[in-house]
């Protein structure tokens, strides 16, 4: 069940975008500049004008970014943005654009730097993200309903595992008609859905684990099949979460079931196999990036 993982693209044209966006400050907004908690708010100041269809929000700290992108569905908005990478000081950017397009050319409105005091341990992999909403409240109501009762780590990150691998289907039809590259495979949207690839299953465990309070990464990197051959090339996403001291590996997309290339159908079939696999194991057919 390989699949191909567009987050490199996204942050290419990120990198190359932003450089080249034009300063037109018609739309501001409000941005904290000081944070003891590793989260910001990021609100308009006014009402945006009616072209705006796109809001980007770039948070970068050295080489490190992480970019939100909000569809301007209200003239008015409020979003709290996290800072995943530590204290320190961050370039905080918000653009617009007036297309939905995220390659096409968006407005600098703000940018500012923030001071992020907060000096917690584990940050980036307990907060939640855009694509990791591990604070949206049908994550956590499903996560309590999970778990509720459980007195260690180690049960609450089976009982979401056994969860994600019975109720979330291989997305068989984006898949094989190559449509997937662009759709939303963010958490929530996969808790609708029921349907996913590597990304949406990676994300939604990773939203699920952090809202019981288990630090969880999103790990891309290289799956193959028994006779396959190495290629460098990403084309998987799975998780580590932290248990007891020590990052054991999960991946749900091969623990869901099986997907039969031939008649493009996906049949349910979960196990444990990938759950906290030996790593020698694991590492036959799998190489992180």
């Amino acid at each position: 069940m390989l699949n191909l993982v567009t987050r490199s693209l996204v942050l290419f044209v990120a990198l190359t975008s932003v450089s080249h966006a034009q300063w037109r400050k018609d739309n501001p907004f409000n941005i904290s500049s000081v944070t003891n908690d590793s989260q910001i708010t990021v609100q308009t100041a006014r009402d945006l004008k009616p072209d705006v269809r796109l809001v980007w929000i770039s948070v970068k700290k050295g080489s490190k970014q992480v970019d939100t992108f909000i569809d301007a569905n209200s003239r008015f908005i409020s979003t709290k943005v996290w800072l995943r990478h530590g204290p320190g000081v961050y370039q905080v950017s918000v653009m617009t654009n007036a297309s939905t397009s995220r390659t096409s050319s968006f407005m600098v409105q703000e940018r500012v730097e923030v001071e992020n005091m907060d000096t917690s341990e584990n940050i980036d992999v307990t907060v939640p993200s855009a694509e990791i909403q591990s604070e949206d409240s049908k994550i956590v109501e499903l996560t309590e309903s999970l778990t509720q009762g459980m007195a260690t780590d180690l049960e609450k990150t089976t009982a979401i595992h056994a969860w994600i691998t019975r109720n979330i289907a291989y997305d068989v039809d984006s898949y094989f008609a190559g449509t997937y590259i662009g759709l939303k495979w963010d958490a929530v949207t996969m808790l609708e859905k029921k349907k996913a690839i590597c990304a949406g299953y990676a994300n939604l465990a990773a939203a699920m684990n952090r809202a019981a309070g288990i630090p969880t990464k999103v790990i891309n990197g290289e799956a193959i099949f028994s006779g396959q051959n190495w290629t460098g090339q990403t084309n998987h996403a799975w998780n580590e979460m932290l248990i007891d001291g020590r990052w054991i590996i999960q991946d749900t997309t091969w623990n869901a079931g099986s997907v039969d290339f031939r008649r493009k159908t996906f049949t349910f079939m979960p196990r444990m196999t990938y759950f906290d696999p030996d790593p020698a194991f694991f590492d036959l057919d799998h190489k992180a990036e």
